[in-house]
């Protein structure tokens, strides 16, 4: 893991508001928050991955020229790298309301 990175940062990197990001990690299609304090409850502090939030937007920036997500990431993280078309379209369902 290379640095931490807390909401106000994730969301200038991702431009994903938190309740969307929420969202997303649910459908597995943005990396997973993690919290700082484990005994902090469930209102503790969390951050992100500094090198997951990257691969994450090169991901999204390949998707945009057409490359299919499996071969730009080469990760063994299935929630991060292998994303079905259905997957995403839910996810932009849901995210219309």
């Amino acid at each position: 893991m290379s640095r931490v990175v807390r909401d106000p940062e994730c969301l200038e990197i991702s431009g994903v508001c938190n309740m969307h990001r929420g969202r997303l990690e649910k459908a597995g299609l943005f990396p997973k928050r993690f919290k700082l304090n484990p005994d902090a409850g469930p209102f503790g502090a969390v951050g992100w991955d500094f090198d997951e939030l990257m691969q994450w937007l090169q991901e999204r920036r390949a998707s945009r020229d057409g490359a299919p997500v499996a071969e730009v990431a080469e990760r063994e993280d299935t929630t991060v790298a292998k994303r079905d078309d259905a997957t995403m379209a839910q996810a932009r369902r849901h995210h219309r309301g």
